[in-house]
This record gives C-alpha cells, sequence and structure tokens, in this order.
C-alpha cells in the first residue's frame, strides 16, 4: 500500500509538475506578449508623434509657400514696373534726341537768320550811301 501511495503520489508530483511547467511557459508566452503588447503602444505612440510632426511640417511648407508665393508675384509686379520704367525711359530719351535736333535746327536757323538780317542791314547801309 505504501508502494502504491508513493506512485500515486509520484504520479501527482509528476503531473503537478507538468502542470508547473505549462503554466510556467504559459505565463513566459503571456510576458513575451505583453512585451509585444508593450512594443507595439510604443510603436503607436512614435507613429503618431511622428504623424504630429508631419502636420506641423506641412503647416510650415504651406506658409513658406504662401511667402514664396507673395514674393514671386511681387517680383513680378516689379519687374512689370521696371519694364514700365524702362519703356518711359527709352521714350524720355528719345524725346531728349528730338529736342536736342530740333534745338540743333533752330539754332542753325537762327545763325542763318542772323546772317539774312546782316546782309540786309548791310544792303541797307549801301543803298542809303549810294542814294544823292
Amino acid at each position: 500500500m505504501k508502494q502504491s501511495a508513493l506512485e500515486t503520489k509520484d504520479i501527482e508530483l509528476n503531473s503537478l509538475s507538468e502542470q508547473r511547467r505549462k503554466l510556467e511557459a504559459m505565463c513566459s508566452e503571456l510576458v513575451h506578449i505583453q512585451q509585444d503588447v508593450h512594443f507595439k503602444n510604443d510603436i503607436t505612440q512614435l507613429l503618431k508623434q511622428a504623424n504630429t510632426n508631419i502636420l506641423l511640417l506641412l503647416e510650415q511648407l504651406q506658409e513658406q509657400n504662401a511667402q514664396i508665393k507673395a514674393a514671386l508675384e511681387t517680383s513680378v509686379q516689379q519687374s512689370c514696373r521696371i519694364g514700365e520704367l524702362e519703356s518711359a525711359k527709352a521714350s524720355l530719351e528719345s524725346d531728349l534726341r528730338s529736342n536736342q535736333q530740333r534745338r540743333q535746327s533752330e539754332a542753325h536757323a537762327n545763325t542763318k537768320l542772323r546772317e539774312l538780317t546782316d546782309m540786309v542791314q548791310e544792303s541797307h547801309r549801301y543803298i542809303q550811301t549810294k542814294e544823292p
């Protein structure tokens, strides 16, 4: 009977040992699962933070794009204004050349007029000296 009781206890002990190994394996598996869950939660948090950072960067890029667009519009307006000023400058230079040519023509005409006036006065003096 003692032998049978010992065998029964031995079987129970083996069964308990097997159950213990199974429980330890299950606990180990649960620890791995818990670590995986923590790891996945950490990754999820990192992805959320990365997403937030990306959204902030997109907002900054949109602001920079708006600033660049405004600067380009200003540059285009200034380029148009420069074109208008260059056109006005060319027109003024053309007017200046025309005025210079007109002044030269007027100076030439005035010179000829003085010459003719001098000739007329000389003719009058000559005529006056010849009249009795």
